[in-house]
């Protein structure tokens, strides 16, 4: 069974940029939509059609709020398909501010970066953590090392002396 990643942004670069991310990060094939409205056509016309089975969609990233996807005909579809939900965007990150949204449905932040979609997915409960375990917050995510060590300066270049000619 293939599994999928649907993919809602409205940004085609970011979108194609978080689909290699998810590529990398949960072997899955990426269904890129601009809205909810394209994304639930997009699931009904995948190769597993309108009877694509629980668990093959890996995770769903929603450029939404939460009370937004309560409205959407989309919510019912993902249910069905037993998808991890995570949204994205400036209204979900103020819906969170404000103290509201879905606590199953955590918001990626933007910017963001690798170690921040793998941190999400993991809270969603769509990627393990680095003990095995789905899903909780406490799941700690390792940090890439940083490229310069702390206090140490340029790396001078040194270039070849060419040799002396006789």
């Amino acid at each position: 069974m293939t599994r999928y990643c649907l993919i809602v942004l409205q940004t085609p670069l970011v979108a194609q940029d978080l689909a290699l991310t998810l590529q990398d990060l949960t072997a899955t094939t990426p269904l890129l939509a601009g809205s909810l409205a394209e994304a639930f056509e997009t699931l009904a016309a995948t190769a597993d059609g309108p009877a694509m089975p629980p668990g093959a969609l890996a995770c769903a990233l929603l450029h939404t709020d939460s009370a937004g996807l309560m409205a959407d005909p989309l919510l019912p579809r993902l249910a069905d398909l037993s998808a991890p939900i995570v949204l994205v965007g400036h209204a979900a990150e103020l819906e969170v501010a404000r103290g509201e949204g879905h606590p199953d449905w955590p918001v990626l932040a933007q910017p963001f970066g690798p170690a921040q979609v793998a941190e999400v997915l993991q809270r969603a409960g769509a990627l393990p953590g680095p003990r095995g375990h789905m899903g909780g917050a406490s799941v700690a995510v390792p940090r890439p090392a940083p490229n310069i060590l702390p206090g140490a300066g340029p790396v001078p270049v040194r270039h070849p002396r060419k040799a002396a000619t006789p």
